[in-house]
């Protein structure tokens, strides 16, 4: 997650004011409720509708035009890694969205004192939502099909042929799709999961940490202790120690 820090907040039903054209100093992410929005970014005009939401990142130009009807719209403003967000992002503010902006609304009613870390938290936690939503959008339905697969059934053996068999494709198609959508190989894709997994179930202790890798789908407890090493920088054992600690 991004460590966000807020600097501008505002929610406003209103007509928006115009923007003159301007370098901006911080990132913006303003979300249109409803109504309509004219921003010009970099040269490049955009429309913004219903639900979507304009990223604007640091030192771009940046326009907005008067609009002749009323608009409900959130905007912030913040300094930060810059997020892989699109210019544009369309029906932004889906459900889990619109809870998250409106748990911002209520902190905004707090003392102001607390507001700008709270909701640099609230924050970090809307612009992850919403990279994993642009990277699902752009996603084949084939990689699509193959994560939610892996989700249901990483605790089990799976090898890229038993993929392959289960969506009528060969192996190398199915690899060649994936990869290139995720950036990762699929048995390294399954790997994260488990180790992931794994670091739950070490944190919950209810489990030895046999009995925690067998249940993830290691039968090779070496394998294991090697592979979640090599992904967390811990031991399984170093890692149960530490969480004692």
């Amino acid at each position: 997650m991004y460590d966000i820090n807020l600097v501008y907040y505002v929610h406003h039903k209103r007509i928006p004011p115009k923007i003159y054209r301007g370098s901006l100093s911080s990132h913006e992410l303003t979300f249109v409720i409803s109504g309509e929005m004219i921003y010009i970014v970099d040269g490049v005009r955009y429309l913004l509708g219903d639900k979507s939401a304009v990223f604007i990142p640091a030192q771009s130009l940046r326009e907005r035009l008067v609009s002749e009807c009323e608009c409900d719209y959130i905007s912030f403003n913040f300094n930060s890694e810059t997020p892989k967000l699109p210019t544009v992002i369309d029906n932004a503010a889906h459900s889990e969205i619109m809870l998250l902006l409106s748990s911002i609304d209520r902190i905004a009613e707090k003392p102001r004192l607390s507001f700008y870390g709270r909701a640099s938290e609230v924050l970090g936690v809307i612009i992850s939502v919403l990279e994993d939503y642009t990277r699902t959008e752009k996603m084949t339905p084939l990689t699509l099909d193959i994560l939610e697969y892996l989700h249901k059934n990483f605790r089990s053996r799976i090898t890229l042929g038993d993929i392959a068999s289960h969506f009528f494709f060969s192996p190398v198609y199915c690899e060649s799709v994936f990869s290139s959508d995720i950036g990762r190989s699929i048995i390294d894709y399954v790997l994260d999961l488990r180790v992931s997994e794994a670091e739950h179930l070490i944190v919950e202790g209810n489990m030895t940490l046999g009995e925690i890798a067998e249940s993830v789908g290691f039968s090779d407890y070496n394998y294991f202790s090697r592979t979640f090493k090599k992904r967390s920088g811990y031991t399984p054992t170093a890692y149960r120690r530490a969480i004692k600690r």
